[in-house]
């Protein structure tokens, strides 16, 4: 089967999230730790955590850490460099909703920034002999080290290969694209079918009985996941594979109306999607 070149529905997206770690190696403890345990210099690292405890931080690392989570679910992998795939009907959306998180995450390092000095003087007391003001950069310095960016790229077209080489060496590089070309589409498009499985499988898995015959907990988050990525579904399936589309409503078609409740308090209805999903996970060979 020829593989389909999907250079007009999809584009590249970059993510770029920095911040300060404020840690910093003590070479001072660290060789006074392995002096006094009789180890070699190399034996231990001690590094210090140059705003412990400090909220606001803490709250800006848990953000980008979730911004990121989110990114990877609403784009498929393509390139080791970090080059994100994203349906072009999905553009708009992902677009927005960057700079929605980067509005935020602006606000929060600005907020950061205005109690910056206090934090350093706090730390005087917090850490003792350990505290070298030296280490920590003067506020405008720490301004430049955080920073939010995102940048969308064209796909490359399938077969556009143009460099000045000689005619076999283009011919043999034009091959070796096409293949990374039709590799990269491929581990694309096998992500979402991993989302679709585990989706299935995890479902079939909670609403099965226990092992001694009792309900396991069920939480909310199992059906409203599942069905979220139905809804994604529709706008990442950038081959638009009619295999995985059908999968997509076969799935949410076995959730839709499904109330948590009901299915917390009902053997009857929790047997019935448990065994559409199943139906589902044979019809896939699952």
């Amino acid at each position: 089967m020829e593989q389909k070149n999907i250079s007009n529905q999809a584009i590249l997206v970059e993510l770029n999230i920095r911040m300060p770690s404020f840690r910093k190696l003590d070479r001072k403890v660290s060789k006074e730790i392995t002096t006094s345990k009789g180890a070699s210099d190399s034996a231990a690292r001690v590094n210090k955590n140059l705003l412990a405890g400090t909220d606001k931080l803490t709250a800006i690392q848990k953000y980008v850490a979730a911004t990121r989570i989110d990114f990877y679910y609403k784009t498929l992998p393509w390139s080791d460099s970090g080059q994100r795939l994203v349906d072009i009907r999905n553009f708009l959306a992902l677009k927005d909703w960057l700079n929605d998180r980067r509005d935020e995450y602006n606000r929060m390092v600005g907020d950061f920034l205005v109690i910056y000095p206090h934090l350093v003087s706090a730390q005087a007391f917090a850490m003792g002999s350990m505290f070298d003001r030296s280490e920590y950069p003067d506020v405008s310095e720490v301004a430049t080290r955080f920073g939010f960016g995102f940048c969308f790229t064209p796909l490359p077209e399938r077969g556009d290969f143009r460099v000045d080489v000689g005619h076999e060496i283009a011919a043999e590089l034009q091959q070796e694209y096409e293949q990374l070309y039709k590799t990269r589409t491929e581990q694309a498009m096998e992500d979402l079918w991993q989302r679709v499985y585990k989706a299935v499988k995890h479902i079939s898995e909670r609403f099965a009985d226990s092992d001694e015959g009792k309900r396991k907990v069920i939480h909310e988050t199992v059906l409203t996941n599942a069905l979220e990525l139905c809804e994604l579904l529709q706008v990442m399936n950038v081959t638009q594979d009619p295999t995985l589309e059908q999968a997509r409503r076969d799935l949410e078609d076995a959730l839709m109306g499904v109330d948590i409740v009901d299915v917390r308090e009902s053997d009857g209805l929790r047997k019935e999607v448990k065994r559409r999903v199943d139906e589902l996970a044979d019809k896939l060979g699952w």
